[in-house]
């Protein structure tokens, strides 16, 4: 059964935890992979539109005639799935 744990504190980037019996090389993993996932959070990243500016965007889309589904959705609303 593992004997090391590993947790960087949940705060607005990206929650890292591991399992392990070596407590100093879970350490080390979790913080490298949690500095991992941060570096790579810009390539995922997209602007955060106001309304008006996502209707505005949208309309955009329509007058250029795209052929795709167009969703909008409310970022603000439970996007991580947490109590």
């Amino acid at each position: 059964m593992p004997t090391a744990v590993s947790l960087v504190e949940p705060r607005p980037d990206p929650s890292t935890f591991a399992l392990g019996y070596d407590e100093e090389a879970v350490d080390k993993t979790v913080d490298g992979l949690h500095a991992h996932l941060v570096a790579l959070e810009a390539d995922f990243a997209e602007p955060i539109l106001s309304p008006a500016d996502a209707l505005t965007r949208v309309a955009e889309l329509h007058a250029e005639e795209i052929q795709s589904l167009i969703i909008l959705a409310d970022t603000q609303d439970n996007p991580g799935g947490g109590g």
